[in-house]
Protein backbone atom coordinates (compact mmCIF):
# COMPACT_ATOMS: atom_id res chain seq x y z
CA UNK A 1 0.00 0.00 0.00
CA UNK A 2 1.48 3.90 -1.07
CA UNK A 3 1.82 5.74 1.96
CA UNK A 4 -0.67 8.31 2.47
CA UNK A 5 0.62 12.39 2.73
CA UNK A 6 -1.30 15.27 3.58
CA UNK A 7 0.57 18.56 3.34
CA UNK A 8 -1.16 20.49 5.91
CA UNK A 9 1.38 23.56 4.63
CA UNK A 10 -1.47 24.65 2.03
CA UNK A 11 -4.96 24.90 2.48
CA UNK A 12 -7.44 23.36 -0.78
CA UNK A 13 -8.19 26.97 -1.27
CA UNK A 14 -4.12 28.16 -1.71
CA UNK A 15 -3.66 24.98 -3.39
CA UNK A 16 -6.57 25.63 -5.96
CA UNK A 17 -5.41 28.83 -6.87
CA UNK A 18 -1.89 27.69 -6.95
CA UNK A 19 0.24 28.64 -10.16
CA UNK A 20 3.37 29.60 -12.07
CA UNK A 21 4.37 32.61 -11.86
CA UNK A 22 5.22 32.75 -15.38
CA UNK A 23 2.74 32.10 -18.43
CA UNK A 24 2.59 28.34 -20.16
CA UNK A 25 3.85 28.98 -23.40
CA UNK A 26 2.82 25.04 -24.27
CA UNK A 27 6.51 24.39 -24.26
CA UNK A 28 7.91 22.47 -21.73
CA UNK A 29 10.42 24.89 -19.49
CA UNK A 30 13.61 22.38 -20.35
CA UNK A 31 13.33 23.37 -23.98
CA UNK A 32 13.30 27.39 -23.23
CA UNK A 33 17.02 27.56 -23.64
CA UNK A 34 16.73 26.63 -27.11
CA UNK A 35 13.46 29.53 -27.55
CA UNK A 36 15.91 32.49 -25.81
CA UNK A 37 13.82 35.40 -28.12
CA UNK A 38 11.37 33.42 -29.52
CA UNK A 39 7.67 35.60 -28.63
CA UNK A 40 4.14 33.84 -27.87
CA UNK A 41 1.10 36.54 -27.85
CA UNK A 42 -2.09 36.03 -25.64
CA UNK A 43 -5.68 38.01 -25.27
CA UNK A 44 -5.04 40.49 -22.07
CA UNK A 45 -7.50 43.35 -20.34
CA UNK A 46 -5.26 45.47 -19.31
CA UNK A 47 -6.63 46.28 -15.03
CA UNK A 48 -4.47 49.49 -13.86
CA UNK A 49 -1.98 52.08 -15.02
CA UNK A 50 -0.39 53.93 -11.71
CA UNK A 51 3.06 54.43 -10.49
CA UNK A 52 5.87 51.14 -10.42
CA UNK A 53 8.24 53.70 -9.11
CA UNK A 54 6.74 57.51 -8.20
CA UNK A 55 9.01 60.00 -10.58
CA UNK A 56 10.25 57.31 -12.43
CA UNK A 57 8.44 54.42 -14.10
CA UNK A 58 5.05 53.58 -14.26
CA UNK A 59 3.11 49.85 -14.65
CA UNK A 60 0.59 48.57 -16.18
CA UNK A 61 -1.21 45.46 -14.68
CA UNK A 62 -2.95 42.82 -16.93
CA UNK A 63 -4.66 39.47 -16.84
CA UNK A 64 -4.91 36.87 -19.42
CA UNK A 65 -7.92 36.64 -20.47
CA UNK A 66 -8.51 33.36 -23.00
CA UNK A 67 -6.84 29.78 -22.79
CA UNK A 68 -4.74 27.95 -20.81
CA UNK A 69 -3.03 30.89 -19.05
CA UNK A 70 -6.60 32.94 -18.11
CA UNK A 71 -6.49 34.51 -14.74
CA UNK A 72 -2.67 34.96 -15.19
CA UNK A 73 -1.81 38.55 -13.98
CA UNK A 74 1.59 40.48 -14.48
CA UNK A 75 2.89 43.96 -15.42
CA UNK A 76 4.99 45.64 -17.54
CA UNK A 77 6.40 49.02 -16.89
CA UNK A 78 7.65 51.77 -18.67
CA UNK A 79 10.35 54.56 -17.94
CA UNK A 80 8.54 58.37 -17.41
CA UNK A 81 11.77 60.28 -18.49
CA UNK A 82 12.77 61.27 -22.24
CA UNK A 83 14.71 58.18 -22.60
CA UNK A 84 12.02 55.52 -21.33
CA UNK A 85 8.71 57.03 -22.38
CA UNK A 86 9.03 55.48 -25.39
CA UNK A 87 7.61 52.26 -24.12
CA UNK A 88 4.89 53.74 -22.83
CA UNK A 89 3.99 55.61 -25.34
CA UNK A 90 3.73 53.32 -27.83
CA UNK A 91 2.27 50.97 -25.49
CA UNK A 92 -0.86 53.55 -24.52
CA UNK A 93 -1.58 54.13 -28.14
CA UNK A 94 -1.71 50.31 -28.70
CA UNK A 95 -4.05 49.90 -25.60
CA UNK A 96 -6.44 53.12 -26.53
CA UNK A 97 -5.64 53.53 -29.94
CA UNK A 98 -4.77 57.33 -29.39
CA UNK A 99 -1.86 59.45 -28.71
CA UNK A 100 -0.95 59.96 -24.63
CA UNK A 101 -2.78 63.00 -23.65
CA UNK A 102 -0.97 66.13 -22.38
CA UNK A 103 -1.62 68.77 -19.92
CA UNK A 104 0.16 72.20 -19.36
CA UNK A 105 2.80 70.31 -21.91
CA UNK A 106 3.75 67.05 -20.04
CA UNK A 107 2.68 64.05 -20.99
CA UNK A 108 -0.93 63.40 -18.41
CA UNK A 109 -1.93 59.76 -19.14
CA UNK A 110 -5.42 59.00 -18.52
CA UNK A 111 -6.12 55.37 -16.32
CA UNK A 112 -9.73 55.31 -18.10
CA UNK A 113 -7.72 55.34 -21.52
CA UNK A 114 -6.11 51.96 -20.09
CA UNK A 115 -8.29 50.49 -17.22
CA UNK A 116 -10.82 47.62 -18.65
CA UNK A 117 -9.27 47.94 -22.33
CA UNK A 118 -8.76 44.53 -24.54
CA UNK A 119 -5.23 44.09 -25.89
CA UNK A 120 -2.51 42.07 -27.10
CA UNK A 121 0.02 40.98 -24.38
CA UNK A 122 3.55 39.55 -25.98
CA UNK A 123 5.67 37.29 -24.12
CA UNK A 124 9.28 36.58 -24.75
CA UNK A 125 11.53 33.59 -23.57
CA UNK A 126 14.24 35.54 -21.62
CA UNK A 127 17.83 34.39 -20.36
CA UNK A 128 18.76 35.78 -17.17
CA UNK A 129 20.91 34.84 -13.83
CA UNK A 130 19.64 33.08 -11.07
CA UNK A 131 18.67 34.87 -8.45
CA UNK A 132 20.66 37.69 -9.89
CA UNK A 133 23.81 35.99 -8.88
CA UNK A 134 26.68 35.19 -11.59
CA UNK A 135 27.48 32.05 -9.72
CA UNK A 136 24.30 30.47 -9.39
CA UNK A 137 23.89 29.84 -13.24
CA UNK A 138 21.37 30.63 -15.51
CA UNK A 139 17.78 30.62 -15.59
CA UNK A 140 15.27 31.16 -18.63
CA UNK A 141 11.38 32.33 -18.33
CA UNK A 142 8.45 33.93 -20.72
CA UNK A 143 8.63 37.85 -19.79
CA UNK A 144 6.11 40.42 -20.81
CA UNK A 145 7.68 42.56 -23.10
CA UNK A 146 4.78 44.49 -25.19
CA UNK A 147 1.23 45.29 -25.37
CA UNK A 148 0.00 45.24 -29.16
CA UNK A 149 -3.14 46.23 -30.29
CA UNK A 150 -6.27 43.82 -30.35
CA UNK A 151 -6.19 41.25 -33.11
CA UNK A 152 -2.43 41.52 -33.41
CA UNK A 153 -1.03 37.75 -34.53
CA UNK A 154 3.13 37.72 -34.77
CA UNK A 155 4.62 37.89 -38.04
CA UNK A 156 5.37 34.41 -39.81
CA UNK A 157 8.42 36.60 -41.01
CA UNK A 158 6.91 37.56 -44.89
CA UNK A 159 5.81 41.03 -44.39
CA UNK A 160 3.05 40.24 -41.24
CA UNK A 161 3.94 42.90 -38.40
CA UNK A 162 4.95 46.05 -40.45
CA UNK A 163 2.42 47.83 -39.23
CA UNK A 164 4.25 47.75 -35.98
CA UNK A 165 7.53 48.52 -37.43
CA UNK A 166 8.36 44.56 -36.04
Amino acid sequence: MSPEFVLDQISAEEFAEAGSKFVDVGIPSGQWPNLVGKSFTFPIECQNLDWDKVGESMKIETVVTEGTNKGHEEKISFGVTKTGIWKGKTMYKNISGKDMPMKAGHPAPNTDDINGKKAVGLWTIQKGLKGGDPHAGDVYYPKLQDILPVGYKLGDGKGQGKELGI
